[in-house]
């Protein structure tokens, strides 16, 4: 799959916040996780296994300082029996 948008390492220690019930309008972030990857379009994420972060899934997250934004699951990748990496791309 060929990227449309440059992807560029964060600073150390880059998190982000992810509340999976988008169908609320409040943010209440039910998920921390590290960013290993920002673009203008989206953001990589590294997280602990869990059964949340489907591919195709809605949620809401807030990277760093930057407002929460609307966005989904592009795709997951299990790194080991712990660990998830996971493509988001921003809806808005």
């Amino acid at each position: 799959m060929k990227r449309n948008s440059v992807r560029f390492k964060p600073d150390e220690g880059t998190y982000a916040l992810i509340d999976t019930d988008a169908d609320t309008k409040e943010f209440d972030p039910n998920l921390p996780v590290l960013v290993f990857s920002e673009a203008h379009k989206g953001v990589g994420i590294i997280a602990l296994t869990t059964p949340k972060l489907q591919v195709g899934d809605p949620l809401k997250i807030q990277v760093g300082n930057l407002p929460v934004l609307k966005a989904e699951v592009r795709w997951r990748e299990q790194v080991d029996p712990q660990v998830i990496k996971v493509g988001i791309m921003f809806l808005e």
